[in-house]
Formats: structure tokens, sequence, C-alpha cells
């Protein structure tokens, strides 16, 4: 698939992630589509080879995008989103009676991360002392503190 194609892909993904509604007319302009017909083509081509749920309401003549499917969106992320990303994923793997699920999203994410701060720990999640240092880690630590003795409690009523 040509780059300029996928570009194009990601770009209508991310308009329907953002408005999960249009009319053809504003993909046309949003997108740059040279055509009504290249439009039509790409979105048959999101819903074939990536399972996208976009249908097309007649009466008022828009597109309406219900489920991104399999299609990955392209984005960037700063070193410090991505370090709240982990942050958040640790907090959530701490909180959570299933850590997997925290677990699972790490070792998926994990190589499209900086090495330097993709460590994990003995639980195979994002290494907090690597990605946070100072008051931040002291804060957190405090945070996590604070949730653990809330379980705790909560454990004890029941």
């Amino acid at each position: 698939m040509a780059s300029v194609r996928l570009a194009r892909l990601n770009d209508l993904m991310h308009h329907f992630l953002s408005h999960r509604q249009a009319t053809g007319k504003e993909l046309l302009e949003h997108i740059g589509y040279s055509s009504q017909r290249m439009l039509q083509r790409d979105i048959s081509y999101l819903r074939s080879e990536y399972n996208v749920d976009i249908t097309y309401d007649f009466s008022k003549h828009i597109y309406i995008c219900r489920d991104s499917g399999h299609f990955i969106i392209h984005f960037s992320l700063s070193r410090e989103e991505t370090i709240q990303l982990a942050t958040g994923l640790s907090l959530f793997a701490a909180t959570m009676e299933k850590p997997s699920l925290a677990d699972n999203l790490w070792n998926k994410l994990r190589p499209f991360i900086p090495e330097d701060i993709a460590g994990i720990n003995e639980c195979g999640l994002p290494d907090i002392d690597l990605l946070l240092s100072g008051k931040k880690l002291k804060k957190f630590r405090r945070y996590m503190d604070l949730i653990n003795n809330s379980l705790a409690l909560g454990a004890e009523k029941q």
C-alpha cells in the first residue's frame, strides 16, 4: 500500500474517532480527497480489510463510524506522555484484581517506547523508578499507599 494512501486512511480514521460522523463533503475537504470515488474506495477498504464499522445514513447524508475495527491509528507521543501512560498502567495494575490486563497492554506498547524508560519491574509492568524521580516518585508512592490502604479497608468490610 502506498504511503500516501496509508496517510489518507489514517487521517480518515482520526476524523471519525474525533467526530464519529461526517458528510462526504466534509471528508473530501478535511482530508483532501480528489474525488468522491476515492473516498468511497478508502471506506470500502477500511470495512473489508480492517473490519471498520462505517455506515452511510441516506436520510441524513452522513457517514457514521461506530467501531474502528482493527485499524491502528498512527500517532506520536512525547516522552512526557509516554511516562504518563506507563505510570497510569502501573496504577491500573496495582488497583485491579486482574493486573494481567495492564501487563498485556504494556507488552504491546513496550516495543514502541524508548529503551531508557521501557524498563519493567518484577511484575512485568513499567518500572516506576525508571519513569519518575524526586518529588514525582514520592507523590506516586503516596498515591499508591492511599490506594492500597483503601483497598485493604474495603476488603476488611466485606
